[in-house]
């Protein structure tokens, strides 16, 4: 994780300051308000506008990773990682599972890896991966943010790699909408969370 947090330098990316050996530890800025996931479990259901600037900067933050030379593929992109501080200023955060992609995809190698309600379907059947694995992950992070809910709350983690890995069963947004429906900014978040979940996002 030092590795990769070292090379890394933009703004909505958790910055890393330094380490220690002995103890292990990691020394990055403090985030305020903690984790996008603590937010929305404490019943806050966040404006239209708010969700959408949170859309925008992890996007950013994941743009930021894709486009370096290698890709860095983070893996493990899930509200718990998305930190905010105290003016909203969003990051991601926990990059202990990424990536150089030195290659066309990265193979799985039969390892574990992530964690289950945010991982693509390919690597819940551990094949290989590529960018696109992240695309569905900041997908499941877009439906928190349009339901303020946890992504298969009712299904235990191995069931999740059973029906998402192998039976292909997608988040669905709720039939009756989501709050504020009609709101332009709800109705993009809305669109861009399905075209993640496709196959080819």
């Amino acid at each position: 994780e030092v590795e990769v947090l070292a090379k890394l330098r933009h703004p909505n990316l958790l910055l890393f300051m330094g380490y220690c050996v002995e103890p292990p530890l990691i020394c990055t800025e403090f985030m305020r308000r903690g984790s996008l996931h603590t937010i929305l479990k404490s019943g806050n259901v966040l404006e239209p506008a708010r969700n959408h600037a949170v859309a925008i900067a992890v996007a950013r933050g994941m743009s930021y990773l894709h486009s370096r030379s290698p890709p860095i593929l983070h893996l493990d992109l899930k509200s718990p990682n998305i930190l905010v501080d105290e003016k909203w200023r969003v990051k991601i955060a926990d990059f202990g599972l990424a990536r150089m992609r030195q290659t066309t995809q990265v193979s799985a190698k039969s390892e574990f890896h992530g964690t289950p309600e945010w991982m693509a379907p390919e690597m819940l059947r551990a094949e290989d991966f590529d960018e696109r694995a992240d695309s569905y992950s900041f997908g499941v992070v877009l439906w928190e943010l349009l339901t303020a809910r946890k992504p298969w709350m009712d299904l235990h983690p191995m069931q999740i790699v059973a029906v998402v890995g192998y039976s292909e069963r997608k988040l669905e947004l709720p039939p009756e909408g989501v709050p504020a429906a009609d709101h332009d900014f709800t109705i993009l978040l809305s669109d861009l969370f399905r075209a993640c979940a496709q196959k080819d996002p």
